[in-house]
């Protein structure tokens, strides 16, 4: 074989090796678990976690929309992640209990409730049930230890008469849920998903 050939296997033969190597690391690092939603109670419960957290924002979303049975609808469903993560946090994990503040998961179940039982249709009563359980739900998370998760922590000051309040998104818009279409995106976001790393 001229040398030149010899050149162009040898070249070539890099170049595969160097290409499988690539596609090889971009496949391990696309696959990284660390990606997972993780906290400090282990999966189950963090699955749990974060079903309860997915219904916590369907029941954002009615209200920024000030859709009254949708609101309704999602709160039961949040009823229900409640339940399930009540149930998952006696578990024990790793040799410790799974704790979450139960005075906190007592406070988010019993305005959950509330929003399914209200009957205003403006929405108005259950915004200020929402204000509870996002206040509640915040310190869950933080407590949580969650990573791996985008979390923005937004602010109204306008809200209950200048009082202010505070929700939690999945989006870096805003979309006020306590104003709805009036003012949907009063608002700013005070803390992202960093204010929840470890």
């Amino acid at each position: 074989m001229s040398i030149l050939k010899q050149l162009k296997f040898i070249s070539g033969f890099v170049f595969l090796l160097f290409t499988a190597g690539c596609s090889v690391r971009h496949s391990q690092e696309q696959n990284i678990p660390s990606e997972i939603p993780q906290s400090r109670f282990g999966p189950e419960v963090t699955d749990r976690l974060m079903a309860t957290l997915k219904s916590y924002y369907a029941v954002k979303d009615a209200l920024a929309k000030t859709r009254f049975t949708q609101t309704r609808q999602a709160a039961l469903a949040m009823q229900k992640c409640l339940t399930d993560l009540e149930t998952s946090i006696g578990d024990t994990i790793s040799g410790e209990k799974a704790i979450i503040d139960k005075n906190m998961l007592d406070i988010m179940k019993t305005n959950v409730q509330k929003v399914t039982f209200s009957t205003d249709e403006d929405c108005e009563y259950q915004r200020v049930y929402f204000k509870v359980i996002s206040d509640a739900l915040y310190r869950i998370l933080k407590e949580s230890g969650l990573r791996n998760v985008r979390i923005y922590r937004d602010y109204c000051p306008n809200a209950f008469n200048e009082e202010g309040a505070f929700w939690l998104s999945q989006y870096p818009q805003i979309n006020n849920p306590y104003f709805g279409q009036r003012m949907y995106d009063c608002g700013q976001i005070v803390d992202s998903s960093e204010f929840f790393q470890p």
